[in-house]
């Protein structure tokens, strides 16, 4: 879940951990599916 990647990442953070500035999120516009179906023929 993202709450615990997120209170992992503050916990990392607070204890002086470096790596932390290594980790990269994904945007969600990156998981966007494309649909060319068209509406019409659908049924």
């Amino acid at each position: 879940k993202a709450k615990d990647i997120y209170e992992t990442l503050v916990m990392a953070w607070e204890l002086g951990c470096k790596a932390v500035y290594y980790i990269r999120t994904v945007q969600r516009d990156n998981f966007k599916e494309l649909d060319n179906t068209c509406i019409a023929c659908a049924n």
